[in-house]
């Protein structure tokens, strides 16, 4: 690179503000791209987790089973489970004989199972707003329809 500037300018430091000045271009750019990159590798994720949630949800709710599963964002470890765990042990009807005191979670999936005694019918806003309470957003959930699970869209109204 060629210098035009007179040996004072340089001893006072214009060319390194110059360089200075490049390097954050360049990391600008490096980092919009970057973040760019990162949003469309999330959104695809997003999609293969709803599929990969529908058959986790498949594989884990049975005919006749009075169970749902509910996608719990941000529940991503065994940890998440122990809030969540008491807030909905508290509800009425929780089989508390089944999994983690009636509560089973796949933190890969970000899945709450909730398993219900026979001939209790799940209130779903108290469900998703225990869930709320521990920290975590209910998103939607899963129920065995007696042929197939069904993804089911909830519109839950926080109290």
């Amino acid at each position: 690179m060629l210098s035009i500037w007179t040996p004072s300018q340089k001893k006072a430091g214009y060319k390194c503000y110059l360089l200075d000045m490049n390097f954050k271009r360049i990391l600008f750019i490096i980092t919009a791209s970057a973040t760019a990159a990162l949003l469309n590798a999330q959104n695809i994720q997003n999609q293969s987790n709803n599929e990969s949630r529908l058959v986790a949800a498949s594989e884990i709710l049975k005919p006749g089973a009075n169970e749902i599963a509910i996608f719990t964002r941000g529940a991503i470890c065994g940890s998440c489970g122990v809030g969540i765990r008491i807030q909905l042990s508290k509800l009425d009807g929780v089989d508390k004989k089944k999994y983690k005191k009636g509560i089973l979670l796949d933190a890969e999936n970000q899945l709450t199972v909730l398993a219900f005694e026979e001939g209790v019918e799940p209130d779903l806003n108290k469900i998703f707003q225990a869930i709320y309470d521990a920290g975590y957003d209910p998103m939607n959930y899963y129920q065995h329809t007696g042929q197939t699970v069904e993804l089911i869209d909830y519109t839950f109204t926080e109290k």
